[in-house]
C-alpha cells in the first residue's frame, strides 16, 4: 500500500505555510501607512511623484511582454513543485475471534490507539447458528427463484420481504455471536476507524458475520465498516504477494464451458466482455489476458505468468460432482493446488461462481478455499455463499473493479459494489465474502 511521496510534510502543514504567507499583507500595508505619516510633506511629494513616472513606464510594451512572461514560468514552475498527493491510511480496527473450550466464543476487540482491547466471552450456540445458516440458504434459493421469474426484482413487495428477513437474521446473528446484551455489539460498532479485520477460526468462518445488526434500527456490519476477514489456523503458508508497480494484470477465465449443452453462461461472457472493455478504457490501470484452459496443465501453465489477479466466472461442480473450478475440459480443479506450485501467486482471487466460499459445508474444495489460496500466498479472495445471479454477480464485479481501479481500498470496492445491489437483488449484496487486508489497495490504482 502507497501512502505517497508527501507523508513527510503532511497537508495541514503546506496550509499553515500558506497561512503565514497572508500574514505579511496586512502586516505591510501598515508599514506604509506608518512611512507616509512620518515623512515630510515635500519628501511624500517626492515619493508619490517617483511613484506616478515608474507606473507611466510601465504602460510601455516591453514591460507588458516580460510581466507576461515571468508570470508564465512562476505558474509552470509552480504545476512542477505541486507535491504528490497524499493517500490517507485507513485506521484498521481488529477483533480477534476464537473457540475456546465449554462450548465459548472469545471476542477481542481492540481499543482506542494506546488503549488495551477488551475481551468479551459468549456461550457458543450451535444449533441456533445451524438454524441462521439453514434460513440464509433457504433466503438465497427464494430469491434466486424469485429473480428467475420477474425482472423487476428491486420494486416488487417479495424483493423488500426478504430484505426484512435478512435483516431479522442479522438481529439474530447478533445475538448468537455477540451475545444478547447490547455491550458487546456496542464495542463492535463503536470501533476506531472504517476498515475492520474478522481474524476467525476456520470453524467460524461458515457464518455471515458481515451481516450482523447490533440492535433494531441499526446497519448491518458491512454497512458501518469496510469488513475483510483472516482466517486463522496452524498452517504457515508463503508470504502474501504483493501487486506489480504499474498496470494490474488480470488472467481472465470466464464461460470456460461455452458451446457446452446446459453448460454456457450468457452472464459470465457478458461479465468478461466488461471487464475487457473496462481494460480498454483503463489501459493504464488494468490489462486483461483471457485464457480458456483445458487441462489442470493449462491452467497450471496460466498461473505461471504471474497475474496480479485472477478472476473466474464459470461452474464450480462438474458433470461427476466434483468440486473446483469447472475448465473447459468439463472437469473441476482445485486452484490451491496448483497454486502451491505455480510462482508468483496473484495478489487478489476473485471466484465470481456459485458457492466459492466456506458456507458450502459439503463441498470438499470451497469449505477451505479461502485459507488454502493464501496459504499459497494469495494476498486477498473474495467469494460467495450461496448460489449466484448470473446477471446481478457481473454488475457486483463491474462495480467492483471500477471503484479499485479509482484508487479505492479492497474493503471500500466490496461496500461500494453491496451498495450498488442494495435496491436491487436482495440477496447479492449478501452473497460476497472478502478474505484479506481490507484497507490494502493495489499500488497500480494509486
Amino acid at each position: 500500500m502507497r501512502t505517497g511521496a508527501a507523508s513527510d510534510r503532511p497537508p495541514w502543514s503546506r496550509a499553515a505555510h500558506r497561512g503565514r504567507g497572508l500574514v505579511f499583507v496586512p502586516l505591510a500595508f501598515v508599514g506604509l501607512w506608518v512611512l507616509l505619516r512620518v515623512l515630510p510633506y515635500s519628501e511624500r511629494a517626492q515619493l508619490y511623484a517617483g511613484v506616478s513616472s515608474f507606473l507611466e513606464g510601465l504602460q510601455h510594451p516591453v514591460w507588458v511582454a516580460a510581466a507576461s512572461g515571468i508570470a508564465v514560468l512562476l505558474l509552470v514552475r509552480r504545476r512542477r513543485a505541486r507535491p504528490l498527493e497524499v493517500v490517507s491510511t485507513p485506521v484498521v480496527s481488529n477483533v480477534h475471534v476464537r473457540e475456546e473450550s465449554g462450548g465459548r466464543l472469545a471476542l477481542l476487540m481492540s481499543g482506542p490507539p494506546g488503549a488495551m482491547g477488551r475481551d468479551f466471552i459468549v456461550a457458543r450456540r450451535p444449533e441456533e447458528e445451524e438454524r441462521i445458516r439453514t434460513r440464509l440458504r433457504e433466503l438465497a434459493e427464494r430469491s434466486l427463484a424469485f429473480v428467475s421469474r420477474s425482472a423487476s426484482a428491486g420494486t416488487s413487495p417479495s424483493a423488500t420481504e426478504l430484505h426484512r428477513e435478512i435483516y431479522s437474521l442479522g438481529l439474530m446473528l447478533s445475538d448468537v455471536l455477540l451475545g444478547e446484551g447490547t455491550e458487546a455489539g456496542d464495542r463492535l460498532f463503536g470501533l476506531q476507524g472504517d476498515h475492520l479485520l474478522l481474524c476467525l477460526t476456520p470453524g467460524l468462518a461458515e457464518l455471515p458475520w458481515e451481516l450482523i445488526v447490533p440492535r433494531p434500527g441499526a446497519q448491518f456490519l458491512w454497512q458501518q465498516y469496510h469488513v475483510g476477514r483472516q482466517v486463522r489456523d496452524d498452517t504457515s503458508g508463503a508470504p502474501p504477494s504483493a501487486p506489480s508497480r504499474g498496470p494490474l494484470r488480470m488472467l481472465l477465465l470466464a464461460d470456460l464451458e461455452a458451446g457446452t449443452p446446459d453448460r454456457s453462461l450468457p452472464a459470465a461472457e457478458a461479465e468478461a466482455s466488461e471487464l475487457m472493455e473496462l481494460a480498454a478504457l483503463e489501459p493504464s490501470k488494468l490489462r486483461v489476458v483471457r485464457r480458456s484452459p483445458a487441462t489442470i496443465e493449462e491452467l497450471r501453465l496460466a498461473f505461471g505468468e504471474g497475474f496480479d489477479v485472477v478472476h473466474f466466472a464459470g461452474h464450480t461442480t462438474d458433470s461427476s460432482g466434483s468440486t473446483g473450478w469447472v475448465l473447459a475440459g468439463g472437469r473441476a480443479a482445485d486452484p490451491a493446488s496448483i497454486l502451491g506450485v505455480a510462482a508468483p501467486a496473484p495478489f487478489l482471487v476473485f471466484a465470481n461462481a456459485c458457492r466459492s466460499g466456506p458456507i458450502a459445508a459439503v463441498s470438499t474444495w470451497a469449505s477451505d478455499a479461502p485459507s488454502r489460496l493464501m496459504s499459497a500466498g494469495v494476498a486477498s479472495y473474495v467469494g460467495t455463499l450461496w448460489e449466484l445471479e448470473d446477471a446481478r454477480a457481473c454488475h457486483f464485479s463491474r462495480v467492483f473493479y471500477k471503484t479499485l481501479l479509482q484508487g479505492a481500498s479492497l474493503g471500500e470496492s466490496m461496500s461500494a459494489a453491496r451498495g450498488s445491489q442494495m435496491g436491487v437483488s436482495p440477496f447479492t449484496w449478501a452473497n460476497y465474502v472478502l478474505y484479506g487486508d481490507p484497507a490494502c489497495r493495489p499500488s497500480s490504482s494509486t
